[in-house]
């Protein structure tokens, strides 16, 4: 479900089932192409775009909303381990009009192992990923990280060079005192 006012994020050539719901009671629904269910499923999506939905009340009352989708040229992830860190978005870049590449931001502490990943549109092979230390694939691993940086991957998506950049913040190891 999606409510006015956010706007909900899609990886680059999925698509997104809207569904609309009514606290009215009876009512009719008119989508963007003249779909008139209360859920619709989008046509596959490569670029941010609306979808409008006209709703009729019982009435007769017409209320016009419009859902905003943005399309992810990939989705970052971090883990330590096991574990998935949570990334801060720091900016959102659109390229070319078409869809946001990411800037985001992770803690870890220093000696940790940490991988930096993406989540790839299928049209995007994981080899033709490449990093800023040159390394390539959808994922970096950093062994027994020690100072922050900035990491950034690049690859081409519908010919358009999109880079993801991840601020690596990396702190002390927290140690746990005992008093004797």
């Amino acid at each position: 479900n999606v409510t006015q006012g956010t706007t909900p994020r899609v990886l680059y050539g999925k698509t997104a089932t809207l569904t609309a719901t009514s606290a009215a009671g009876y009512g009719t629904w008119k989508w963007t192409g003249n779909k008139t269910t209360q859920a619709i499923t989008t046509s596959t999506l490569r670029t941010s775009t609306d979808y409008t939905l006209d709703y009729t009340n019982q009435g007769g009352a017409i209320t016009s909303l419009t859902f905003h989708l943005d399309v992810l040229a990939a989705q970052p992830y971090a883990k330590v381990g096991s574990k998935t860190l949570t990334l801060v978005e720091e900016e959102a870049t659109m390229v070319a009009d078409k869809f946001l590449a990411l800037t985001t931001a992770v803690s870890v502490e220093t000696g940790n192992e940490l991988t930096l990943g993406l989540t790839l549109p299928s049209s995007v092979a994981a080899a033709n990923v490449t990093w800023d230390d040159g390394s390539t694939g959808n994922t970096l691993v950093i062994a027994d990280i020690q100072e922050s940086r900035t990491c950034t991957a690049t690859f081409t998506l519908a010919g358009e060079e999109v880079q993801m950049r991840f601020n690596v913040l990396v702190k002390p190891t927290e140690a746990t005192i005992v008093d004797r």
